[in-house]
């Protein structure tokens, strides 16, 4: 069995497409680019900051354009172009976030994962950062109330959902943590790929229309997350296939993203 889950391991990472999360995640950043620079050419403010933007360096420009407000900000723009490139974009919010997410490039944390009260971190380090555990503190603060919006607005749109966030105990934390490293021991390759596209994790109550729920990733306003209900920590196995499920997920998406939109002359 070991061998067979070794070999599973490492054929998924030698799949043409599939396997380089590098690259998909390269060709992603490209494609925020690229929508910036449209969205620039009616936007002095926009444009201003493209000089900066195109400066980043790749672990600087996963960081801030990989932040999850950033990105909601990025998805919802790119989402009105593509319905109606001739209208007027209110890029407001996007300014914002790019501003606060540049000025903040040398910290050690994403403009998001600074907003939470404890610091608590999960997982690898992959490209200096860590996966962070939602913790948003009780007061009013900009970034903060910015999250609090992108979820109440964005938790899988469309499908008559609900997520109560709940703040984390330590011992949540370390049942996470357990989880992600039982994930690195049984399919180490695998495990690494798909934690490039998970940032955050958020403890929730979920429901939709049929009753409560277990797990989740959220839509274009809840990017490179993923929801756990609490009942679902005590066991690291079933933890585990849940991180994996969702997290699956989330590089699924982007690779749906960049296939549509970008072209890799290497090809």
């Amino acid at each position: 069995m070991k061998d067979l889950i070794e070999q599973v391991d490492a054929n998924l990472q030698a799949h043409e497409e599939f396997g380089n999360s590098r690259q998909i995640i390269a060709l992603n950043i490209e494609r925020y680019k690229f929508a910036l620079a449209v969205l620039a050419q009616n936007d002095a403010k926009l444009q201003a900051l493209l000089p900066a933007v195109e400066r980043l360096d790749e672990a600087l420009a996963n960081k801030i354009l990989g932040d999850l407000l950033v990105r909601a900000e990025l998805e919802a723009a790119i989402e009105r172009l593509e319905t109606d490139a001739s209208a007027a974009q209110d890029t407001q919010r996007l300014v914002w976030c790019l501003e606060r997410s540049l000025a903040i490039a040398g910290e050690s944390k994403s403009m998001s994962a600074a907003a939470m009260e404890r610091d608590f971190q999960v997982g690898p380090e992959i490209d200096g950062r860590r996966i962070w555990v939602w913790d948003l503190p009780d007061g009013s603060e900009p970034v903060a109330d910015a999250l609090r919006e992108a979820l109440r607005l964005g938790f899988m749109p469309g499908g008559h959902c609900e997520a109560q966030i709940i703040r984390p105990t330590p011992e949540m934390v370390a049942q996470l943590d357990r989880a992600c490293t039982l994930l690195q021991a049984l399919v180490p390759q695998v495990a690494h790929s798909v934690f490039s596209h998970l940032h955050s994790v958020a403890i929730a109550h979920m429901r939709n229309e049929r009753g409560p729920m277990l797990t989740a990733s959220g839509g274009d306003s809840t990017p490179c997350m993923i929801f756990i209900a609490p009942e679902e920590l005590a066991n690291p196995w079933d933890t585990a296939v849940h991180i994996m499920h969702e997290a699956v997920h989330l590089k699924l998406s982007d690779m749906v993203r960049t296939s549509a939109a970008v072209v890799d002359e290497a090809w």
